[in-house]
Formats: C-alpha cells, sequence, structure tokens
C-alpha cells in the first residue's frame, strides 16, 4: 500500500485486523497503514485507552483525550480526541501531539490554536 509492504490480512481482509496486530508490529510504517485499514474507531475500541481528560463540547457533545501505548510508534503512544458531531452523530478520532493534556487542548491544536485562543474564537 503507497510503497509499503504490509501483510495480506491488510490488504485482503481489513476487517478481521485486531488491534494487538498494530501495538506489536514492529515497523512503524506497516503498523500505521494496518491502522487505517482497521479503522481508528474499531481500534481504539479494542485498545481499551487510558482516558487522560474527559469533558463536553459546545453542542453539549461528550469527548475524551485517550492515550494507547504504542511502543514502535515514534511517539511510543497514539494519543486522540474522540468526539461526536452534533449534527451527524459521526463519531471522530483526531490523533493529536502526544504531549497534549486537555480534550480542549487537543481539538484546538487541529484547528491550528492554541486552547486559550480556541475558546476565545468559540466564545466570540
Amino acid at each position: 500500500i503507497n510503497g509499503v509492504r504490509v501483510p495480506a490480512q491488510v490488504v485482503e481482509s481489513p476487517q478481521s485486523i485486531k488491534a494487538e496486530a498494530v501495538l506489536t508490529e514492529p515497523n512503524a510504517e506497516v503498523a500505521r497503514i494496518t491502522l487505517d485499514r482497521m479503522g481508528a474507531e474499531r481500534f481504539v475500541a479494542e485498545a481499551q485507552p487510558e482516558i487522560l481528560d474527559e469533558d463536553i463540547d459546545g453542542g453539549c457533545q461528550p469527548r475524551r483525550l485517550i492515550s494507547i501505548d504504542m511502543p514502535n510508534d515514534p511517539d511510543g503512544k497514539y494519543v486522540a480526541v474522540q468526539c461526536r458531531c452534533p449534527s451527524t452523530g459521526h463519531q471522530y478520532i483526531l490523533r493529536v501531539p502526544p504531549d497534549t493534556r486537555t480534550a480542549i487542548q487537543g481539538i484546538a491544536w487541529t484547528f491550528g490554536l492554541d486552547a486559550a485562543n480556541y475558546l476565545t474564537l468559540v466564545e466570540a
């Protein structure tokens, strides 16, 4: 896939991939592609992440900052914000930098802002 050799299962039956395959893959690029093919939502559900922070967004939707140890990843862990779109109900898993400490900080980062400036824009 995109020039990276991956196990046949990743191409032929991504629905059968388990989180353990991503977590134990020694090649970070293969792990990233395997996670993409598996789907972030299913990966997070299976990997049982540590919850670092939880809050409620402006649309009264819960969101949480999660962390999953990934020893072979360049960051050493997968940190993401789980959030839900209030209009569609679709759940999103947004990977954020590993030093992110709050869900609002992670969401702000996706817009290229820090948490203080993001909150100022939302309130305006």
